[in-house]
């Protein structure tokens, strides 16, 4: 008895891709996905509209065949059936796609911690919808201060803080439902870049107990590094996170942060104890928009905190010296000679502040980390911004005082350049102490 050994059906082979493709019970909130795979899967695989078509019937819930039963006996209207679906289902500007999608946005879980875990839940669930009206082109949900404002309501408390820093003094468009999505992906970010960090002390001990015999000394050191992955906030003094992402210490002013970072001494790039800036190996960067400054965010804003170098006490002043008090204004000295001592550099510019726009000097401080302007210009600019309390550290102190954050564009007298500043401090009052001159060394020079 001779077998007779068939080939596989041309046609069963076409439908095994499509046999993964969920079949379309005209639910709007699944054409998309349907279309998608129906277009990768079966129209650009097949070269005939009769396959096309046969295979479309098939992937049709009951009722929708028999509705387009018309339609779907002939080939030729292949392309007809897909417009029908197209405009039925997945016309983008339908009410219930677009409720649906609110309803998802509205109905995120609100983030219950700071932790990577929770804030790339948080940050995927989000995400989703403001794809959607992306893709559908619904600028009036993405530019909507009300959702933003209640998916924005939802972060915790620390996180609550930065985004309201981030929004001020900015222009509405950083309000958006895009840029608020880009700024929580920079916070999920920068959380698992810090989440890689390794204590190289912690490593060094534990690869130094590798191999070695257990001695006494050995046993002293195990027990050692049993005890250090067990680590308290030193803010609040709860385990769990380190003071980078600590509530209470995100919560405290620019001076209390400032006076935890002195007095512990501790890294202004990555907030962590045993070195300085210079010798950090982190790569983070202030992620305030426009700064990229080498410090951690939560010191945005804050002065110098350390000297440069210990100055010298100046000597006593001879008798019969004049004197001459010396103030943000005073800059330089023109002694009425062909040989002209510049004691700091004074530059005349054009500050504008929206329409409003004044003529004054700059006096360009190379050892300032902050720009700072006089109450008295802002009054002039009309300008307005935030107020905060700040120390500001000089070489004759430091003082607490409070002075407003805004910003402004500076440019060339001739308009020949200009640049934005951001931030700029108002400050009402900053004097220097007196300083005296001998006139006769003057002279000589």
């Amino acid at each position: 008895m001779t077998g007779t050994v068939h080939g596989v059906n041309p046609w069963m082979q076409k439908l095994v891709p499509a046999a993964s493709i969920e079949v379309f019970d005209g639910d709007s909130k699944g054409w998309p996905r349907f279309i998608a795979g129906f277009k990768s899967m079966v129209h650009d695989a097949l070269s005939s509209d009769a396959d096309r078509l046969a295979i479309l019937a098939q992937l049709l819930s009951p009722r929708l065949r028999e509705g387009f039963a018309g339609l779907l006996a002939t080939p030729t209207m292949y392309h007809r059936v897909l417009e029908e679906l197209q405009q039925l289902y997945g016309d983008p500007e339908a009410t219930v796609q677009l409720q649906a999608t609110a309803t998802a946005l509205l109905n995120v879980e609100p983030l219950h911690s700071d932790t990577l875990s929770e804030l790339e839940r948080f940050y995927l669930q989000v995400k989703g919808p403001v794809c959607v009206f992306e893709t559908s082109g619904r600028n009036n949900e993405l530019e909507s201060a009300i959702l933003v404002g209640q998916v924005s309501g939802k972060l915790t408390k620390n996180l609550q803080e930065k985004w309201a820093h981030r929004i001020q003094s900015r222009s509405t468009e950083a309000r958006s439902l895009r840029h608020f999505t880009e700024w929580l992906k920079a916070q999920v970010i920068e959380k698992r870049v810090l989440a890689t960090f390794v204590n190289p002390k912690q490593g060094g001990i534990s690869s130094a107990s590798r191999g070695k015999p257990k001695t006494a000394t050995d046993s002293k050191l195990v027990r050692t590094t049993a005890v250090l992955p067990v680590r308290q906030c030193i803010v609040c003094k709860t385990g769990g996170h380190n003071i980078a992402s600590c509530p209470t210490f995100a919560r405290m002013d620019m001076t209390e942060r400032l006076a935890i970072i002195r007095e512990r001494r501790l890294c202004i790039r990555c907030l962590r104890a045993g070195h300085l800036k210079r010798q950090c190996i982190s790569k983070g960067k202030c992620s305030i928009q426009g700064c990229n400054g080498v410090h951690h965010s939560l010191l945005h804003g804050a002065p110098r905190m350390y000297p440069n170098r210990e100055r010298q006490p100046n000597p006593t002043v001879p008798t019969g010296e004049e004197r001459t008090k010396a103030s943000i204004t005073t800059a330089r000295v023109n002694w009425q000679s062909n040989n002209v001592q510049v004691l700091c550099a004074v530059v005349p510019v054009v500050v504008k502040f929206g329409e409003n726009s004044c003529r004054a000097f700059a006096l360009l401080d190379s050892g300032a980390e902050v720009s700072m302007m006089s109450e008295k210009l802002a009054e002039k600019l009309q300008m307005h911004g935030v107020k905060r309390t700040f120390n500001v550290r000089t070489i004759t102190g430091s003082s607490q005082m409070s002075a407003t954050e805004c910003q402004c564009i500076i440019s060339a007298t001739d308009g020949s350049t200009s640049f934005n500043v951001d931030p700029v401090i108002v400050m009402p009052k900053l004097d220097l102490s007196t300083r005296s001159v001998r006139l006769t060394s003057m002279q000589s020079t």
